[in-house]
């Protein structure tokens, strides 16, 4: 038995004592982690032990519902009685739900956790958290806690991370480093030319718009970015990405040459549409329903019904090609991207074999010198270490490996020092939930 799994009790207790709800004990909690953790090691008809808890109180299981009752908000169903959350009673239940769209309901019972319930509707949840979608919703009970792999067990607070557990260690904060730091400096060439190549296309329309775009259109490059990482890592497979400037191809060897640039088209498409229908949109809110006018006028409502339309077809076209790219990842060797993210070959064999003097894993998003720890180089495996020797040869490339146990690691050279840094941050697991706009003007 892990000996963190008490600590990690003990972190999540902590965090849960600033609520006015009803809260497991400090030992509730440890049983159903310590329940979690040994039926994470199991299978049921050959397939791993994932689920969703959360824990709800079935007196009152709904204490804050929103003044709006979204027609897929989550609900609750019950069972005829309460079962004990034992390890056996855990895998068989898992089988009847799916980490993506049900949960298990669960509560302290004069000291021993129960599933009382099943809830239901968690897609939205889990295609917001992806970046699958823009918005997402509240999320329900006190606190959640998700089995993600063998031994591994997180847990949550809405959409904050509480704490995570890796085996016997308590892992550190998600990193974000494809928002800030050297990994995003270096990803900003195909972001700055994604962004004027949008908003040059789209000028007249956002001309004296008050929004960001700029910031709107990065936001949306990196979030495609992560929805891939996400992709390669759900195979389960171990995969790896190179983004790099050289265009020689030296050190590599292609296996497969393919000229593939629909991510970045469909992308680019999806963001001009989205901004021309928000504009729409505004528009319309703003000189008529607001002011209470007349009807729309019927040219308007046409505009803004075909820029939706080629919204909802350039989104179908992004996800498509998202799949497309990250099923190249199953193929042993990397898959070789530009900066723009367009695909020039997959099943890329790293053949340089100059070894990097040092390698540094960072403990914070910056990479900053006193902040960096000395690696072993030999303390990786063949993916990585191939990935750390081309990132120290070849300046301003970066390269993003996905553990088959689904860790994901960015590695780029800062400086004179190959930097490693661990456990990326992919998910919105640390955003307050964003409300989706409401507004009168439904087409």
């Amino acid at each position: 038995m892990p000996t963190k799994i008490a600590t990690f009790s003990e972190a999540v207790h902590a965090q849960l004592r600033r609520q006015d709800q009803p809260l497991p004990s400090v030992e509730g909690l440890n049983r159903l982690f310590e329940t979690m953790y040994f039926a994470s090691m199991r299978t049921e008809e050959g397939h791993s032990i994932k689920f969703h808890i959360v824990y709800l109180d079935p007196e009152n299981p709904d204490p804050f519902p929103p003044k709006r009752l979204r027609r897929d908000r989550w609900s609750v169903s019950s069972l005829q009685a309460p079962i004990p959350a034992t390890v056996s009673n855990l895998v068989k239940l898992a089988s009847a739900s799916d980490p993506r769209t049900s949960s298990l309901a669960t509560f302290e019972y004069d000291g021993e956790m129960r599933v009382w319930g099943l809830i239901d509707q968690g897609n939205s949840y889990h295609d917001f958290v992806t970046n699958e979608s823009d918005s997402g919703p509240e999320r329900p009970g006190v606190f959640q806690t998700s089995i993600l792999g063998v031994g591994k067990l997180v847990a949550f607070r809405g959409y904050s991370r509480l704490a995570e557990l890796h085996i016997d260690k308590l892992m550190p904060r998600p990193l974000d480093v494809l928002s800030n730091g050297p990994i995003r400096e270096a990803l900003n060439v195909g972001i700055e030319e994604f962004v004027l190549t949008v908003t040059a296309k789209v000028q007249s329309s956002i001309q004296n718009s008050r929004i960001d775009w700029a910031a709107t259109l990065s936001r949306e490059w990196i979030a495609t970015l992560s929805r891939l990482l996400l992709r390669m890592r759900g195979y389960n497979h171990g995969g790896a990405i190179l983004i790099t400037p050289d265009e020689s191809n030296a050190h590599l060897k292609l296996k497969y040459h393919l000229s593939y640039d629909r991510l970045r088209t469909t992308l680019r498409e999806r963001s001009m549409s989205r901004i021309l229908r928000d504009q729409t949109r505004r528009k319309i809110s703003r000189d008529y329903i607001h002011r209470e006018s007349s009807a729309v006028p019927r040219d308007l409502y046409l505009t803004y019904s075909r820029e939706s339309r080629d919204f909802e077809e350039a989104s179908g076209a992004v996800t498509s090609a998202l799949w497309f790219v990250s099923l190249l990842s199953r193929v042993d060797g990397l898959i070789l991207l530009t900066s723009h993210l367009d695909v020039r070959a997959f099943g890329v064999e790293i053949v340089t074999d100059a070894i990097p003097a040092s390698v540094h894993r960072a403990k914070n998003v910056a990479g900053d010198e006193k902040k960096l720890d000395l690696m072993d180089y030999e303390h990786y495996g063949t993916r990585h270490r191939s990935m750390m020797r081309y990132c120290n040869n070849v300046e301003g490339s970066i390269g993003f490996v996905v553990s088959q146990d689904g860790d994901v690691r960015a590695i780029t050279r800062v400086g004179d020092r190959l930097v490693v840094w661990e456990n990326v941050k992919l998910l919105f697991d640390d955003f307050k939930v964003v409300q989706r706009p409401t507004t009168k003007f439904k087409p």
